[in-house]
């Protein structure tokens, strides 16, 4: 539990691995807000995103991936996910935080809560890329443990830094 301090309600966090038809509704929900706010915010104009996006829960569903959901007060709020890369080696993807829940630690809890899994999963490490105008984004991973890693897919370096973790 996570106190407000303006108002003196009590805000319920929690994180949990999409498993239900609504959870799996949440998650193309944030990952609509996702996609506009790469879009609209950072002007990432990638025809191909609307795609990858339409298709991406598809990828959670295989073996080693799982999609995280951070909800809060039982509204989805935010969403992170990690899929297999090489060996035990895994991809982070898709971090974000709907603005209305940004300011609550959401972006850390995901981490933790989706390097749990990873762990459980076999992986030993965790790479992925971030857009270099998220730098709120960079300042999180580098907390979090992560460092800068050289590219390690075919995404342009001049467009995006690469970071990696060993768990």
């Amino acid at each position: 539990m996570i106190s407000n301090a303006e108002s003196g309600a009590y805000t319920r966090i929690e994180c949990s691995v999409i498993k239900t038809g609504q959870d799996i509704a949440d998650a193309c929900s944030l990952l609509q807000a996702f996609c506009h706010h790469i879009i609209h915010d950072h002007q990432f104009n990638d025809d191909g995103i609307q795609d990858d996006i339409a298709n991406h829960l598809a990828d959670y569903r295989q073996a080693g991936a799982v999609f995280v959901l951070a909800l809060v007060n039982g509204l989805a709020a935010g969403c992170l996910a990690v899929r297999p890369l090489k060996g035990h080696i895994g991809e982070l993807k898709r971090m974000y935080v709907h603005a209305d829940f940004r300011g609550l630690g959401l972006g850390r809890l995901l981490i933790e809560s989706v390097e749990k899994e990873a762990r459980a999963l076999g992986y030993e490490k965790l790479y992925l890329s971030s857009l270099y105008s998220f730098t709120f984004a960079h300042k999180l991973y580098f907390a979090s443990g992560y460092e800068t890693i050289p590219p390690y897919n075919d995404y342009p370096p001049e467009r995006a830094g690469f970071f990696g973790k060993i768990l």
